[in-house]
């Protein structure tokens, strides 16, 4: 379908910062309500949007061990394959088809070491006859996730009626607090209070939207990337800063081995990226970078369980 102008921002403001509800969403583009819920309502008629989504930081939720891991398969009709079982494990949260050395980067969460072992044993198990090699990369440090800074990088401490809510909220993002308190069977003044403490520590990062993948470019999203960069120990702080506050960084995370950051960066065009990896280059931001252009990608929500935390 042709994306009239309001369509547009509508979906960029929805995908990209969030909304709490369609009242607030009004209010911060400047539209009538009613002109909102008409280009919603024809968007997902449409299939643009289709359906709404709960942004949820895994580390807040108990995940503590966040790990990509790096696989050449043995041959490249085993690509795709590899990438639709690899996103059926348990605790993978999304797989990229990449290009450069390494064809596919998964991502995935763990709440402790055996977990992680354990789940690295069983790709091996089931996919290492396709695989040429595979290598593990612990994530030290998640930056920023789906857009927002994250400012908490530990578990957050929630009892059962905090994951009873999450639980239900990943199930239906658009439920509001009274439907929530009364199909939970708690106050709704309780209920307030849990979501808006959620949303404070960041376990909650956004509610979202997730979209036909084809109408992207419409929105200035041509390209997409994943930029591993090295940099000098005096301008890691700068780097970070500086990396955090820009639209084109989705995602950053700090790295344990290899690289000291990765970047999901999404741009209009290849052109435009290499502008990115250029500007950083010349402002002594980064010693070294290696960009993976995304082919394509498969994701899935984590879902939020109840984790004892130690």
């Amino acid at each position: 379908m042709q994306l009239t102008r309001v369509d547009k921002r509508i979906l960029r403001t929805m995908l990209f910062n969030g909304f709490s509800n369609f009242s607030d969403l009004s209010r911060s583009l400047r539209l009538s309500p009613s002109t909102v819920m008409y280009s919603i309502r024809k968007l997902m008629s449409e299939g643009v949007i289709l359906r709404y989504r709960i942004r949820l930081n895994p580390v807040a939720i108990g995940f503590r061990y966040p790990v990509l891991f790096m696989i050449e398969p043995k041959l490249a009709k085993y690509t795709d394959f590899i990438r639709d079982e690899l996103i059926n494990f348990p605790y993978m949260n999304s797989v990229s088809v990449v290009t450069g050395d390494t064809d596919i980067i998964g991502f995935a969460y763990f709440r402790d070491h055996i977990e992680m072992g354990q789940g690295t044993d069983l790709i091996l198990k089931r996919l290492g006859d396709k695989m040429r090699r595979m290598s593990t990369i612990p994530i030290t440090d998640v930056i920023k996730l789906h857009q927002k800074p994250v400012i908490r990088n530990i578990p957050v401490k929630l009892d059962e009626t905090d994951y009873n809510i999450l639980s239900l909220l990943v199930r239906n993002p658009m439920l509001n607090i009274i439907s929530v308190a009364e199909t939970l069977g708690r106050s709704r003044n309780l209920v307030a209070r849990r979501v808006k403490r959620m949303y404070d520590e960041q376990v909650i990062l956004k509610r979202s939207v997730k979209v036909d993948l084809s109408i992207l470019p419409d929105l200035g999203i041509g390209c997409w990337a994943m930029i591993f960069l090295d940099t000098y120990p005096e301008t890691r702080a700068a780097l970070v800063r500086e990396l955090s506050g820009m639209e084109a960084v989705h995602e950053l995370f700090g790295l344990g081995t290899t690289h000291n950051y990765l970047a999901v960066i999404r741009s209009t065009t290849v052109d435009s990226l290499s502008h990115f990896v250029r500007y950083l280059l010349d402002r002594d931001l980064v010693s070294m970078t290696r960009s993976n252009i995304i082919l394509s990608f498969v994701e899935k929500e984590i879902e939020p369980e109840l984790v004892v935390h130690g």
